[in-house]
């Protein structure tokens, strides 16, 4: 990446205006995907478009539009003082909130514009929050989008100033009710390290005596890296790993994860927008909250349109079953601690496969849903006819029997497939 000032606009005032240029390539958007988690495997390349710029839909992460901001123009902004807030160091300034909305698909290469602009600051007694807006723009001069920082400056508070801002993008709770969908990633305890080559430094991520001024134990993960990670799992879980869907991102980062831990992102979808919250399973502390993420409504509908039993499998007596599954799961959610797997079943009619359904019993709360696995690789694939699968679960025939008679063909860790026998016993009692 190539940073350049290129000037400054406007008088001394707080709506001064900073434009800076930044230049980047293929190389830079590949590591970003890598900083976020991105991975491929030989079982899984749907994240493969992130990391090969040979791909023939080689794509940004959508999140990656927050860097070119904040590595120019919003540096810019800050070194330039902010009107009743001392100076302070980096080990005091916190990331409150993110805001980005995506004009258009974010190019893998080029040079963009960013103008930024201090548009408030608040005064939260205890610090200050600063808010800074930056509109980031393509070599034709179109707009490509629009970033909203806000930094907590800790022990910074107490000048007199006003404590909100109509400005401010607000964060909004997500739904009451159980999640949706739920999807997690392991960090490496090297994630911190990893992350900072797309640009940003703050020692607080790498050094720990730096973090210990900060009144950290040890170095903590960056929060974008967080919500980063948040928006891979949203793409995987909505939108194919479509880039071009997700229209804005939305969080406020409440507490640190570190390095190593593992990031669950809780979902759940009203209409084209997708709510979020993300917290660490190893300590249970919520890390990002208020989330949310608008998706295109057209293509969001067509993908929806797509992952649901095609009319023609009307026909099938294992469709019912599925249904009553999945009302099961849903009301069951400790199934999830019980079993702890992904199943994808094979339905076949006259020899061919005429349908497939996911039963996730592995993440929180569980799902039952046609189509293949969202997020990972089924564990255990079991292919039979619709009429040895209802054989089956009325207890009329045996899975054994089935197996050594060439009619049930397992893959993946077969004993697995044992674990599923509960479950068709308790759907037999409803």
């Amino acid at each position: 990446m190539v940073v350049e000032k290129v000037s400054d606009k406007g008088d001394e005032s707080d709506s001064e205006e900073v434009s800076v240029s930044y230049t980047f390539t293929s190389r830079d958007i590949i590591l970003y995907a890598l900083g976020v988690g991105a991975e491929i495997s030989q079982t899984d390349t749907s994240e493969l478009k992130f990391l090969f710029e040979g791909h023939e839909d080689f794509s940004a992460i959508p999140s990656y539009a927050v860097l070119p901001a904040m590595n120019s123009a919003l540096n810019g902004v800050m070194a330039r003082g902010i009107p009743g807030v001392k100076e302070f160091s980096l080990a005091n300034a916190l990331h409150g909130e993110q805001y980005v909305e995506l004009r258009k698909p974010f190019p893998t290469e080029g040079t963009v514009t960013c103008v930024g602009r201090l548009v408030d600051v608040l005064d939260k007694k205890s610090g200050a929050v600063i808010i800074v807006d930056i509109e980031t723009m393509d070599e034709a001069g179109d707009l490509l989008s629009i970033n909203q920082f806000t930094t907590f400056i800790v022990g910074a508070g107490g000048f007199g100033g006003k404590r909100s801002s109509q400005h401010a993008k607000p964060t909004v709770p997500a739904p009451s009710r159980a999640p949706d969908a739920s999807l997690r990633h392991k960090t490496l305890p090297i994630q911190a390290a990893l992350y900072r080559l797309s640009g940003d430094y703050n020692p607080l991520h790498i050094d720990a005596d730096f973090a210990k001024i900060g009144g950290f134990s040890t170095p903590i993960l960056h929060g974008l890296c967080s919500y980063g990670i948040a928006t891979r799992h949203i793409m995987r879980q909505y939108c194919n790993n479509d880039a071009t869907m997700v229209k804005a991102i939305k969080t406020r980062f409440v507490k640190p994860v570190l390095p190593g831990e593992t990031i669950q992102t809780d979902m759940w979808r009203e209409g084209s927008r997708i709510h979020f919250k993300c917290r660490s399973v190893e300590s249970g502390n919520v890390v990002l909250d208020g989330g949310y993420i608008d998706l295109d409504p057209a293509k969001l509908a067509s993908i929806s349109t797509s992952s649901a039993p095609p009319e023609g499998d009307a026909g099938l007596k294992s469709s019912s079953v599925f249904e009553e599954l999945k009302q099961h799961v849903a009301s069951t959610p400790d199934i999830v601690r019980k079993v702890k797997a992904v199943f994808l079943w094979n339905i076949t009619k006259a020899g061919k496969r005429v349908a497939q359904w996911t039963v996730d019993l592995k993440n929180a709360p569980g799902a039952v849903y046609y189509g293949e696995p969202r997020g990972e690789k089924a564990g255990c694939t079991l292919t039979l006819s619709d009429d040895n699968f209802m054989g089956l679960v009325s207890g009329e025939l045996k899975a054994q029997q089935l197996f050594m008679q060439g009619k049930l063909k397992l893959s993946g860790n077969i004993m697995l497939s044992q674990k599923l026998q509960g479950l068709f016993e308790a759907r037999s009692k409803l």
